[in-house]
């Protein structure tokens, strides 16, 4: 296996073990519909903030999601999918369907 191909596997694997936790999984393809906050996110899924902050973080780190803090400083970030063309776009086409 080349150098090149071993990274992509390792991407992919990385992220579709994020992916593969039940409740991360309905995170993801609530952010397939639109961008939400952590405070969105807990009220949908009726867990608690560290919890789902817990699961954006593991998403995060595999490259799927992506956070964007506002411009005011108390307001909480917005979480939307990474604008990503690799192997978390082949996630994200997969889902939509």
């Amino acid at each position: 296996m080349s150098v090149s191909a071993h990274l992509k596997f390792d991407a992919l694997n990385a992220a579709l073990k994020a992916a593969g936790e039940e409740t991360r999984l309905r995170i993801l393809v609530l952010l397939g519909e639109a961008e939400l906050t952590v405070s969105d996110l807990t009220q949908i899924l009726r867990q608690s903030q560290p919890r789902i902050s817990r699961h954006l973080k593991l998403l995060a780190e595999a490259g799927l999601v992506d956070c964007e803090f506002p411009a005011a400083a108390r307001s909480l970030p917005q979480i939307s999918w990474v604008d990503a063309r690799g192997e978390s776009g082949q996630i994200q086409r997969w889902l939509a369907h």
